[in-house]
């Protein structure tokens, strides 16, 4: 679990984003205990006295999103995904490889201006997401969860399909595009970052349509978040990582999860996504 091969989310499953943001009750603190007296032995705490002030059983809230997404998985892994996305992840043979990999060449020449969120995007980009609105886990605890869920879904259903299709990376049939990190280690096709990225977007959209904003507002939010979710794409092509249509099937496989299974009127809604949709609606 310590390295799911950078599929976008996956690199720190205990300590998501950042240790401020990341959403994990009591992130980025540590209790300094003293050697010789430790609290739990002071006088005042024996004997053993039960409370029940803090929670009665382990309480909803104390979930960390990370986690709390995949309960959310379990759910969408026993629907009939993979049936249902089949047509969203063709064959890769039918598209023109060797020029693609052309074009690949000619993006590396952009790599200089890319690399520092090329290297920042590789082990995770929900930060992203969530600067782009000025949301952290304390904030906005139940959207985290949503934006976790849909990256962890994107995730399952990327691996499906590459382990299926086992598309070989740009840099094995074309070595001098030499990327400037470390290769994943799975097949290209399709991209997980643009599924993940692409069904965070689209989330997010649905929780702003929910609240009823103003229309004009759910555009122009649908907009950015779309906006950055093609840039995290771009971004893995300009890096070798990706040939185009890597990320073009990123984005339908993400569009056709959603129709079906994240959509407000989804064919198979999933009920604890949609709880954690109406409770992340309620933030905004």
């Amino acid at each position: 679990m310590t390295n799911m091969g950078n599929m976008g989310n996956m690199g720190n499953m205990g300590n998501m984003g950042n240790a401020g943001n990341g959403g994990d009750p009591g992130a980025g603190w540590e209790f300094a205990d003293k050697a010789l007296v430790p609290f739990a032995q002071d006088p005042g705490n024996l004997p053993v006295r039960k409370m029940t002030i803090a929670t009665a059983g382990y309480g909803d809230r104390h979930w960390g999103p990370s986690w709390f997404a995949w309960t959310i998985l379990d759910a969408f892994s026993h629907r009939g995904w993979r049936k249902t996305t089949a047509a969203a992840v063709p064959d890769p043979k039918q598209f023109k490889t060797d020029d693609e990999l052309n074009t690949l060449l000619e993006l590396a020449g952009f790599r200089a201006d890319s690399l520092r969120e090329i290297q920042a995007q590789n082990a995770e980009f929900l930060t992203y997401f969530m600067a782009l609105f000025g949301i952290s886990g304390q904030s906005h605890p139940a959207t985290i969860r949503v934006m976790h869920a849909a990256s962890l879904i994107g995730t399952l259903a990327a691996l499906h399909w590459k382990n299926h299709w086992k598309r070989p990376r740009p840099v094995h049939l074309c070595p001098p595009l030499l990327p400037p990190i470390q290769e994943p280690g799975h097949p290209s096709y399709p991209s997980g970052h643009a599924t993940q990225a692409r069904l965070v977007a689209r989330c997010m959209v649905r929780i702003f349509e929910d609240r009823e904003r103003d229309a004009t507002d759910i555009a122009a939010a649908g907009n950015a978040l779309c906006a950055l979710a093609r840039r995290i794409a771009y971004n893995r092509e300009v890096a070798g990582l990706h040939y185009r249509s890597d990320s073009d099937v990123g984005v339908a496989l993400a569009d056709t999860i959603f129709e079906h299974y994240l959509a407000k009127r989804a064919a198979d809604p999933m009920e604890a996504f949609e709880v954690t949709v109406h409770a992340a609606v309620r933030e905004w």
